[in-house]
């Protein structure tokens, strides 16, 4: 690295999450002496994969290599270390974020990993939660098989599942869930608790069926999630055509499907994981590292930013 002075002040400042002024414009500067351009079509707070997490254990210049997947450079250094260093990636879209739960942190668990509450990480306060020891879901540390080398929480298939407290009704909603599914049965993602219930689930009919229902069926695909893989799905509840179900499968970092369909009427007073309502129907097979919801039907251009957020976090780099 030619600049090792910078690479030495930003290691000195990792810990405080404050950094200098002038610290932007000289990245940019080191980056541009490189001769490695940047790609428009990116929010220009999100750089490059997991550089929050992982700038400090690599050279800076590792980072800027002709190899690197150029759709996700960014158009501008603003605010990229403004988070100080370890422990996560850049932020997801926050207008109209509603509820974020992360399984790399803000949760709580007994000796044996059990999950009793997992935090919102917004300021709104929807912890999801289960006070039933049998009933909650395990959280795991794996380095090896979680996506991108982070944490996750598994769900059982048989009866495990966390939900929010009842809140005001909210209409239409987006949810964008980074998910593994290990065996082929019904099983419920997220479920929105009200009698059009914003319901996203596994359907058990075939292996790589997803569906949504809110008052009637919605968008589904047979070309959703396969066994053992981990995918970013975004599921947009809107009433009427414009509901979408978009798949992605992050070990390929390909799109396997994008839906868009009829639903009923939706809307959500409460966040159900792992089950359908009260926690009867359709208990969940799978692993989930990490949740958004929205109280928003995001736009398209909306939710290719979420993706793209997902994308820079859980694909491997």
């Amino acid at each position: 690295m030619s600049d090792p002075l910078l690479k030495s002040e930003i290691h000195a400042e990792r810990n405080t999450g404050i950094l200098a002024t002038g610290y932007d414009s000289r990245i940019q500067t080191y980056i541009t002496g490189q001769g490695t351009p940047f790609a428009t079509g990116y929010a220009k707070n999100h750089i490059l994969r997991d550089l929050n997490r992982k700038l400090y254990n690599y050279e800076l210049s590792s980072y800027i290599t002709d190899s690197y997947d150029a759709g996700f450079r960014p158009t501008t250094l603003t605010g990229i270390l403004a988070a100080g260093g370890g422990g996560d990636a850049p932020d997801p879209p926050q207008d109209n974020l509603f509820a974020f739960y992360k399984a790399n942190t803000n949760f709580t668990v007994d000796e044996s990993n059990a999950v009793s509450s997992w935090g919102d990480d917004t300021s709104n306060g929807y912890d999801i939660t289960q006070g039933v020891g049998d009933k909650q879901p395990v959280w795991s540390d794996s380095n090896v098989d979680g996506p991108n080398g982070y944490e996750y929480i598994a769900f059982d298939g048989s009866n495990d599942f966390l939900k929010s407290s009842v809140f005001t009704t909210q209409a239409n909603g987006t949810y964008c869930l980074i998910v593994r599914r290990h065996t082929q049965h019904f099983g419920a993602l997220i479920d929105g608790n009200t009698n059009s219930s914003q319901t996203l689930y596994f359907d058990g009919s075939t292996e790589r069926r997803l569906r949504m229902y809110a008052g009637g069926y919605g968008p589904w695909t047979n070309l959703g999630p396969e066994l053992n893989i981990w995918y970013c799905v975004i599921a947009r509840f809107q009433s009427g055509s414009l509901a979408r179900l978009v798949c992605r499968n992050l070990a390929t970092d390909t799109e396997t499907a994008d839906a868009l369909s009829n639903i009923g009427s939706p809307s959500f007073n409460a966040i159900t994981v792992g089950t359908q309502g009260a926690g009867v129907a359709m208990p969940l097979d799978a692993d989930i590292a990490e949740i958004l919801v929205y109280n928003e039907a995001s736009s398209d251009s909306k939710i290719s930013d979420i993706m793209a957020y997902a994308q820079n976090k859980f694909v491997s780099s």
